[in-house]
């Protein structure tokens, strides 16, 4: 068994202007991918890039103007690296996933430097293309979700732009192109993250998003017409909501809310079937800065 093909945390640490990028399978001795002497990292993705298999990385960091990504042998060893893009400029958020339907993995990301979001197309061997627009004129985009939002079997994308105070819906028409474009919310000071899960149990997604600036933490319903309803807001105080996350936390079959703010809270909302949700469940308080955050089975136990 390969050990990534187990759960595996992966991490970047840093100290001063040097950054390295490890992987930690369950939780052995750390396996070092990359050493080396980068700034920040500020987006990495796990995802078989050349078709053998077996789960790569692929990386950006912040000025580097490159991004780049690391052939896993199969075994957990990552020796060398591959340059995706080298011209990609400051990358704030990437993602992968097959976007123009010919199986294979390819990568999307938000570069600033460009002031918009790009795909690049993977010819299934880790060859990528030149940068493909997806959506520009955007300044200070910071998440991207990928998502089949209508269920139409081809990927989607969820985005928030921090200074453009914006939450889009970009739909996809199976080829990469996509020029489909729905605002789902405007006028959310410091737009910051954004997940998609069926909230109102209709059958269609939903979408939560968090706006930094104004301590705005809320869902906006699916109204199954490419359009949205009116802003809720989660209950309670939730101070510069910087990740959530959609998942049933308490497998009662619906979907709750996590999420980690500026301050060090984590916590999470408990869904009652129907979109109305409790106050925060805390789960830490001095996760100060969070940058990441996921829901999985970790011990294996059968919960999240």
């Amino acid at each position: 068994m390969h050990w990534f093909a187990r759960l595996t945390l992966m991490f970047a640490v840093g100290a001063a202007a040097t950054t390295s990028l490890f992987a930690q399978p369950l939780f052995g001795d750390v396996v070092e991918i990359s050493p080396r002497s980068w700034g920040s990292y500020y987006g990495f993705s796990a995802a078989d890039l050349n078709g053998d298999d077996a789960p790569d990385i692929v990386g950006s960091e912040w000025g580097s103007g490159e991004l780049t990504w690391y052939p896993n042998d199969g075994a957990g060893s990552f020796d060398g690296y591959e340059i995706l893009a080298d011209s990609a400029g400051y990358v704030f958020y990437l993602e992968t996933g097959d976007f123009d339907g010919d199986d294979d993995v390819d990568v999307v990301a938000s570069l600033r430097s460009f002031n918009g979001v790009y795909w690049f197309a993977n010819d299934g061997a880790g060859n990528f293309s030149e940068r493909k627009l997806v959506l520009d004129s955007v300044s200070s985009l910071q998440y991207i979700k990928v998502v089949d939002f209508d269920a139409d079997d081809d990927l989607d994308l969820l985005v928030c732009d921090y200074e453009l105070d914006m939450v889009a819906l970009l739909l996809n028409d199976g080829t990469g192109d996509f020029s489909d474009t729905t605002m789902v919310a405007t006028f959310e000071d410091g737009a910051l993250c954004v997940d998609a899960g069926d909230l109102d149990g209709d059958g269609d997604l939903d979408v939560a998003y968090g706006a930094s600036k104004a301590d705005r933490f809320r869902w906006r319903e699916n109204l199954g017409d490419g359009t949205f309803g009116p802003a809720n807001q989660f209950p309670g105080v939730f101070s510069e909501t910087i990740r959530i996350v959609v998942a049933d936390i308490d497998q009662d079959g619906d979907e709750d809310v996590l999420a980690a703010d500026y301050l060090g809270n984590i916590g999470w909302f408990e869904n009652d079937s129907g979109g109305v949700f409790s106050e925060m469940i805390v789960v830490e308080n001095e996760a100060k800065s969070t940058r990441g955050l996921a829901a999985r089975d970790i011990d294996g136990d059968g919960d999240l």
